[in-house]
């Protein structure tokens, strides 16, 4: 293993969204110093177990929660406990999650100076009334403010996510929002994705009393999508992803490719071939655990070729390049067409909705619909 991306959970936000559904605390003061520190404990056990510490770090990505919570203090420790320590290459790709509420010129400069070349920022919507169903506790005002910002000219790209499907939504309302977040300047990425209720989020308790757009709408929605992106110059190169041609998002890419990579912090994943692992879900946990010197493992399990066939399968069909038969027989030891079954393959490209060019898979315009239906197929 030559390269190896890292993703550091950052699990603190000032107020939980009603949609969200990963992990986070939005009462924190007394345990996010500690905390960051764990984080560099952290980094030195994996780093010894997985004789990490001569790695070349290929990409960098801080999630959450809100990552552009942390104040100029806490940014300092983290730097100086887990980032000082990394082998960086030279065209490495380091972004960082922001909040337009939290997010400040100082702390733009701060990023940039320590070697954060991408920003990516949760708008959700440009209407006020949907993001106070979503739970967001900035305005429409301020997310335009920010994306205005001189200080965003220190970062190589700066990207924004979009929601659809939100309660109250019109098709009309998601292409005003849809068009006035591209026409920022300062944008060359942009992740739009439906709205998924999970039942145990606040949305989730209520959602049977809201108002929620029905299938045809929200069809409309995903049409508008694409065609206005590809107006403004975005290529879709995942099924909720586009960019401006050379600003994908390569750590996204470290996941569908099935790459080595390490996450820190309470509830991240990591995975190194063939095993996966998460960290426990709760900080508290986390800390003390680490504080032992243990790593705070929760699940642990073993990737078997069949597993890693039917992921690749899933992952490869969300992504406009689709699925390599050629990496996939490397990775699994399986050969596509006899693993996935001729005729069924037949039948999907005779439908026009699997298109094949060898040695890649893809899916049409119409497939992409039916993307994870299709996938399932295979399973």
């Amino acid at each position: 293993m030559k390269k190896l991306s890292l993703y550091i959970h950052i699990p603190v936000c000032t107020k939980k969204c009603y949609y969200c559904d990963f992990y986070s605390e939005s009462s924190y003061s007394e345990l996010i110093v500690p905390y960051i520190h764990a984080l560099s404990h952290e980094w030195e056990l994996v780093s010894r177990q997985f004789n990490l510490c001569d790695v070349v770090i290929d990409t960098i990505y801080l999630g959450g929660g809100t990552p552009s919570l942390l104040s100029e203090k806490l940014w300092d420790i983290l730097v100086g406990g887990v980032f000082a320590r990394l082998n960086q290459g030279n065209t490495m790709e380091w972004s960082i999650e922001c909040n337009p509420d939290s997010f400040t010129s100082d702390k733009a400069y701060m990023y940039a100076q320590s070697g954060v070349n991408r920003l990516t920022f949760g708008i959700q919507s440009l209407f006020d009334e949907e993001l106070k169903l979503l739970g967001r506790i900035h305005t429409v005002k301020r997310a335009l403010d920010v994306l205005c910002d001189k200080s965003l000219e220190k970062f190589d790209s700066i990207g924004a996510d979009l929601m659809y499907g939100i309660p109250d939504q019109t098709v009309k309302s998601f292409s005003e929002s849809l068009q006035t977040l591209l026409n920022s300047s300062c944008l060359k990425h942009l992740s739009a994705y439906e709205l998924m209720i999970e039942p145990a989020t606040p949305l989730g308790r209520i959602q049977k009393k809201l108002s929620f757009p029905d299938e045809e709408a929200v069809v409309e929605m995903a049409g508008e999508l694409l065609d206005i992106t590809g107006q403004y110059g975005f290529n879709r190169y995942e099924i909720s992803n586009f960019a401006k041609p050379g600003f994908n998002c390569r750590h996204n890419e470290i996941y569908w490719e099935h790459e080595p990579y390490i996450g820190l912090g309470a509830s991240a994943h990591s995975y190194i071939h063939p095993y996966r692992w998460s960290n426990s879900r709760d900080i508290r946990d986390y800390i003390k655990m680490l504080n032992k010197g243990e790593l705070p493992l929760d699940e642990k399990e073993r990737i078997d070729p069949q597993t890693l066939a039917r992921e690749m399968v899933f992952l490869g069909f969300r992504r406009c390049c689709g699925l390599n038969e050629n990496l996939f027989e490397m990775k699994t030891g399986k050969n596509f067409i006899e693993w996935a079954g001729y005729e069924k393959i037949e039948s999907f490209v005779k439908k026009g909705i699997i298109n094949y060019q060898k040695p890649w898979y893809r899916l049409s315009e119409s497939g992409f619909l039916i993307a994870d239906a299709v996938a399932r197929e295979f399973f």
